[in-house]
């Protein structure tokens, strides 16, 4: 935009130049005048015409994000939905069935792992949630506290669920955070985690713990 400001005042101080300065001068000078308005009206015209392409560009980007944004929350609210229904169906909310002499796992560590799967799921769903939100945002992040660690990626945090233990001992940092008092927001900005996310681990966490009780 200063490119064609600049451009325009440019313009502008040639044709002060060449404008006659007396009588004689104006049949010698009126086509070349000529001339020079016609190249100024073509200049504006190729102007309005990059201004409105890229404001369609825009809107067209604005449009594409939204629809992702909405995929996207979609499929946290249908993960959170299938986490109800797992909490609903366990028998482990209120006693825990013992294991058999067979050796085979409770009930309710089998609850622990189908959930340990639906929050990989909707980590992986609010993670890509937020680089939707950042592409759209464009400028304004701002850099990390020097003291905040960066946390792994959803995928590296739940690469080895089926080979971890419980669920307090996989997100031992998060819920020793929450215990001391931090606020859900707060342990997402130090861990660099999405709320939801941090949401959905604390809540299958305090089932856990409801179950080994």
């Amino acid at each position: 935009m200063w490119q064609y400001i600049a451009l325009l005042g440019a313009v502008i101080a040639i044709a002060a130049l060449i404008m006659p300065r007396n009588k004689n001068e104006t049949a010698v000078s009126a086509k070349p005048l000529q001339k020079m308005e016609l190249a100024f009206e073509q200049f504006m015209e190729n102007m309005e015409l990059d201004i409105e392409e890229m404001s369609s560009l825009a809107a067209e980007a604005h449009r594409q994000t939204n629809e992702r944004l909405d995929a996207q929350h979609r499929k946290i609210v249908e993960l959170e939905q299938q986490l109800a229904e797992l909490r609903l169906s366990s028998p482990a909310a209120d006693c825990p069935p013992a294991a058999s002499t067979t050796g085979s796992a409770p009930a309710w560590a089998e609850g622990t792992a189908q959930g340990a799967g639906v929050i990989a799921a909707a980590a992986e769903a609010a993670a890509a949630a937020s680089v939707a939100v950042s592409a759209a945002s464009g400028a304004g992040d701002t850099a990390p506290d020097v003291d905040e660690q960066p946390s792994p990626s959803a995928a590296e945090t739940h690469a080895d669920a089926s080979a971890s233990g419980t669920i307090q001992a996989r997100y031992e940092q998060l819920i020793q955070l929450y215990k001391e008092g931090k606020s859900i927001e707060a342990i997402a900005k130090r861990l660099q985690m999405n709320k939801g996310e941090v949401q959905l681990i604390l809540q299958l966490a305090k089932q856990e713990a409801a179950a080994h009780a």
